[in-house]
């Protein structure tokens, strides 16, 4: 189970958190896809406004880092922590889209 400090950072990730939010099926069941606002800490308002296939990618970007916690990419979306919210969730909609 994620603590408070982790769903409160979302987006600073530490090798696994990936893993944890992916496997954390209370959470998922609780929040849906509205989660991954918290999972890429974005604000849920930006994030609800977002079409269903942008929130279907996000979700597949999660699930690919979570399988993967050595690839590059964990590095990229690290690196997103400090951009305002919506720098954010454009460099992660334009990773998603590379993912399929």
């Amino acid at each position: 189970m994620l603590n408070h400090s982790e769903i409160r950072d979302g987006a600073s990730h530490a090798p696994g958190l990936f893993q944890a939010w992916r496997d954390n099926s209370e959470f998922w069941s609780d929040f849906g896809y509205d989660g991954l606002s918290l999972v890429f800490g974005v604000p849920l308002d930006t994030f609800r406004g977002l079409p269903e296939a942008k929130k279907m990618a996000l979700f597949r970007l999660m699930v690919y880092l979570a399988d993967r916690p050595d690839d590059p990419l964990q590095a990229q979306v690290q690196a997103l922590a400090t951009p305002s919210a919506e720098q954010r969730l454009a460099a992660l909609l334009e990773l998603s889209a590379r993912l399929g």
